[in-house]
């Protein structure tokens, strides 16, 4: 017996902290561009 509700929440879970990981590594990157474009 599998319980569908148990599993969508589990993935649910684990794509907000993918999301989350990736929204704070494309807020890096854009920091680290505007730093460059100063630069340059």
């Amino acid at each position: 017996m599998s319980c569908p509700e148990a599993t969508f929440l589990i993935t649910f879970e684990i794509n907000n902290i993918w999301m989350y990981r990736y929204r704070k590594n494309m807020k890096g990157k854009e920091r680290i561009n505007e730093k460059n474009k100063l630069f340059l």
